[in-house]
């Protein structure tokens, strides 16, 4: 079935809004992309919010169905390169992967700007003896939020309190992407953090 050019734009903001919805990275897409293909399922933990987002689509726009139907991927979208989903850990909605090892204390959380000093050990390929360890610090500060750090450091450390300890699974796309940093990491690297946040410090915007 052919649609018309209307149409046709008003299924690509469809599957624009259903991509951002499950947090693929997407490639320049045409209209003739969209004609009789389906959408990225971009990992496996992540296909029931897919299927969910796709059937939401379909019921308000039910002539995209042609366009908005299978699991499959669709030309000219790249899937997210998150690993699957670890035993025991939680999953957020950008990909991240964390697991809390200790609880902190209290109920404050950096808010943006603040600065934080936190604990970590970081490695490639695994936690611990399993990886390979290329950095760590008993003692990091930065402003939390605000990009002085990867995307993955920003997202956890917001939503930790003090004392608490997280290992963290860090895709490609919220650490160093393809291009990786320098010989340290290599492009297209998952990252895996032992995180503590140590201290939150006043005022917000301290540059100290």
């Amino acid at each position: 079935r052919r649609l018309s050019p209307l149409l046709l734009r008003v299924c690509a903001a469809a599957v624009a809004a259903v991509v951002a919805a499950v947090g693929v990275r997407r490639a320049p897409l045409s209209m003739a992309a969209l004609h009789g293909r389906g959408v990225v399922v971009p990992t496996q933990r992540r296909q029931a919010l897919l299927a969910a987002a796709v059937s939401s689509t379909r019921a308000a726009w039910p002539a995209c169905s042609g366009l908005i139907l299978s699991p499959t991927v669709a030309h000219g979208i790249e899937p997210a390169s998150a690993p699957a989903l670890r035993p025991g850990f939680t999953s957020t909605p950008s990909g991240l992967q964390y697991e809390i090892v200790k609880e902190g204390s209290g109920d404050l959380k950096p808010d943006k700007g603040r600065r934080v000093l936190v604990e970590y050990t970081g490695w490639l390929d695994g936690f611990g003896d399993k990886g390979t360890l290329f950095d760590s610090s008993n003692s990091f500060g930065f402003r939390a939020g605000v990009k002085q750090v990867i995307k993955a450091w920003d997202e956890s450390v917001m939503d930790m309190r003090v004392g608490e300890r997280r290992r963290i699974i860090v895709p490609p796309e919220l650490g160093y992407g393809k291009k990786g940093a320098g010989d340290v990491i290599p492009p297209d690297a998952t990252l895996y953090f032992d995180v503590v946040l140590k201290k939150i410090l006043f005022p917000p915007q301290s540059s100290r």
